[in-house]
Parts: C-alpha cells; sequence; structure tokens
C-alpha cells in the first residue's frame, strides 16, 4: 500500500515486550542443561545462542500480542518492530517470531545504544510518512521509557507510550 495511506506507526519492541525471551539469569541454566555446555564467560543478549529455538520456545506475551494483532488488522497502521538485538542477530531474531507465525518488518539495532537506534529509526519513519499522525510504542524497559517521554516532546506528531509491565499508556 502506499505510504500516504499510514495514519499509525506502531513500534512493537522484541525482547521482554513482544515476546519473553529468555534472560540471562534462567537463559543459561536452562542452555547448560539442556545442551551439556558451559556458558561461561559469554555475554547473552548478543550471542546468537540466546534466540536458538532448539533450546528455547520462548512464549509471546499474550496482553502485547493481542494489541499487536489488532493494530495489523488496519491497513491504515505501519506495525514493525524494533529490537536493541543486533543487526548479526536478526536471523535467530526471525527464526523467534516464525515460532509464533509473526510476520511483519523487523529493525534491528546497525550500532550503539538501543535507545538511539529507536529514536532515529522513529525519526526517519516520521519523515517518510508524512500522513502519519500517530507514533505507538510498546516497550517493557523503565528506563527507556522515561527517556522516550523526553524524546516524544520533540516531535512534529503523537507520540504514545505505552508501559507494557503497568499495562497502562504513559502519555
Amino acid at each position: 500500500f502506499k505510504k500516504t495511506m499510514i495514519k499509525k506507526l506502531i513500534s512493537f519492541d522484541f525482547d521482554g515486550t513482544l515476546i519473553h525471551t529468555p534472560t540471562p539469569e534462567t537463559g543459561r541454566d536452562e542452555w547448560e542443561k539442556k545442551t551439556g555446555l558451559s556458558w561461561a564467560g559469554r555475554g547473552w543478549w548478543g550471542n546468537p545462542e540466546s534466540l536458538n529455538t532448539k533450546v528455547f520456545y520462548p512464549p509471546v506475551n499474550q496482553w502485547v500480542y493481542n494489541h499487536f494483532e489488532k493494530y495489523l488488522s488496519d491497513s491504515k497502521n505501519y506495525v514493525f518492530i524494533a529490537t536493541g538485538r543486533l543487526h548479526r542477530l536478526k536471523p535467530q531474531v526471525q527464526n523467534v517470531l516464525k515460532l509464533h507465525n509473526i510476520n511483519c518488518d523487523l529493525f534491528c539495532n546497525t550500532g550503539g545504544e538501543t535507545f538511539n537506534f529507536k529514536c532515529y529509526l522513529f525519526e526517519k519513519l516520521i519523515k517518510s510518512n508524512p500522513h502519519a499522525d500517530e507514533l505507538i510504542m510498546f516497550d517493557d524497559r523503565h528506563e527507556h521509557l522515561i527517556k522516550f517521554l523526553e524524546w516524544s516532546k520533540t516531535q512534529p506528531i503523537k507520540v504514545t507510550i505505552i508501559d507494557i509491565n503497568n499495562k497502562k499508556q504513559l502519555i
């Protein structure tokens, strides 16, 4: 469809928002039990094994997924996933999404701090969709939510921020 038809931009964060991916605290133990190998000394969020669908079956966050489906059903919405996961992990993120038949545009972090990456992406999408009148974003990271509140005041369209942990709109 034409970009002129888009009225709302809707962003869903991946880890901990749309999908309950394993965290380092629980995931490392589960990975070691299932594979028999030690995780010691390796990072989590940048490691493709943290999204290995042969080891983990990360479920959707049903409350967020219900919103995702609702927004996806309206052709005037542009629904996408924006994640802090590095671009080199895009195939692993896509594999997790495929487990739940989730198919939409996926933007992975191209480098740097996740908050800055998302602001840059959102600003680019706002500029390239001149008829959009709102950006709705679903996120779980409190420190990002607070920063997005400040950032939202500088934007030319309405920004609605959904704190998924408290299941409420911040602005």
